[in-house]
């Protein structure tokens, strides 16, 4: 019997995780049934499963938080909270190898690995300005006051993810976001070679969710 393989993709908003999203979902792995829809601020998809996406975002407000964290989060789980995030686990057994994205997991990764102790992880990174430039483009916010806001976000979700690397490093892959847009199968091959990956398709023809006007640099 096959084993069952998971993978998380996250990182900081607009770093390029629907970039790299639907390039794995293109090698096969199955990232949900019910995704976020496209909408202005991202028109070729966000390729997130609306189950993790709702249940992590209510998590945020259940706290006073949103997409915007500007301190690291302790984050304490409700008896419910947690029996809820098994729930989404539980549902998805039956699936050989299946993952989510959504950036707020970078904010939560801890706690999704004692659910999940086997899962792997790829994390993305996008220099702090770009994405800064990308979350004003896309009308998070204005120049007007808010920037330093995106910046100190960008700082507590990376940080997050330097730490988890470190404490994780066999199941954790860190890359650069240009890198992987300008040498996809370079990526697929090491992810496949570093994760023991075993993804059904691992060639990268085609880059459907890459637009160069979405990743300016």
């Amino acid at each position: 019997m096959n084993k069952q393989q998971v993978l998380v993709i996250t990182g900081m908003h607009r770093s390029g995780t629907s970039l790299v999203t639907g390039l794995l979902q293109q090698a096969g792995v199955d990232i949900g049934q019910t995704l976020l829809p496209a909408n202005r601020g991202n028109p070729y998809g966000y390729l997130e499963d609306t189950d993790f996406l709702d249940f992590q975002k209510q998590v945020l407000r259940a706290r006073g938080l949103d997409m915007f964290v500007t301190q690291p989060i302790d984050f304490v789980p409700t008896g419910t909270e947690t029996a809820r995030a098994r729930s989404l686990i539980e549902a998805r057994a039956g699936k050989l190898l299946w993952g989510w994205k959504d950036p707020r997991t970078s904010l939560f990764v801890d706690f999704w690995a004692q659910l999940l102790p086997e899962a792997h992880y790829v994390f993305l990174y996008r220099p702090p300005i770009d994405v800064v430039i990308s979350l004003m483009r896309r009308g998070d916010f204005s120049a007007n006051g808010r920037i330093e806001l995106g910046l100190q976000s960008w700082c507590v979700y990376n940080e997050s993810i330097v730490r988890f690397v470190e404490e994780n490093r066999g199941n954790c892959l860190l890359a650069h976001i240009y890198g992987v847009a300008d040498q996809p199968e370079s990526f697929i091959t090491r992810l496949c070679s570093q994760l023991q990956l075993d993804l059904p398709q691992q060639n990268a023809d085609s880059l459907g969710h890459y637009h160069p006007e979405n990743l300016m640099r």
